[in-house]
């Protein structure tokens, strides 16, 4: 039998995604050149630059532009602009503070809608309230403002986000 394949995890616990490339073969490994790097963060372009063709990375350049809730926000905005809000009208009213704060302070002041505020690289739910007063908004740090859908569908009495995953098999060239 060859080599166990490899792989490397690094910036992030990560015991599900170690038990089942364990339970399928794979070996952990400190070593770069892993069949399969694993990161929690942002991948540095020394790294990129140094994977081989057969290397597989949970993160490619730029994904944060579809990630963080500021960056997905700035697109859909512009987007909206070049082809009409209707298109874009599932998406409530929202703000990427503190660059557009006198904007939401003037969206808020004319209306009496609830708001919920996000950070904008947070996930799981983190960090996440509803506005209950301007004081309270985190204006040190990025943060994403949205108009609190009142009476949105439930599943089963409840909430629930839908997320699609796509696996990107290649960038050519990266």
């Amino acid at each position: 039998a060859g080599r166990a394949p490899t792989f490397r995890v690094q910036g992030v616990e990560a015991p599900i995604l170690r038990e089942t490339l364990v339970g399928n073969g794979f070996r952990q490994t400190k070593d770069t050149d892993s069949l399969i790097l694993w990161s929690g963060s942002r991948i540095s372009d020394t790294t990129y630059r140094s994977l081989d063709e057969f290397q597989k990375v949970n993160h490619f350049p730029g994904s944060t532009e579809l990630t963080r809730k500021d960056r997905m926000w700035c697109h859909f905005h512009s987007m909206a602009k070049k082809f009409g809000r209707g298109a874009f009208d599932f998406i409530p009213e929202t703000y990427v503070l503190p660059a557009q704060l006198e904007d939401f302070l003037a969206c808020y002041e004319r209306t009496d809608w609830r708001w919920i505020v996000k950070p904008h690289a947070s996930s799981r739910g983190r960090g996440i309230f509803v506005l209950r007063d301007v004081a309270d908004l985190p204006l040190e740090e990025v943060s994403v403002v949205s108009r609190y859908v009142h009476n949105p569908l439930l599943i089963q009495g409840l909430k629930f986000d839908l997320r699609v995953y796509v696996v990107v098999t290649s960038f050519a060239p990266l």
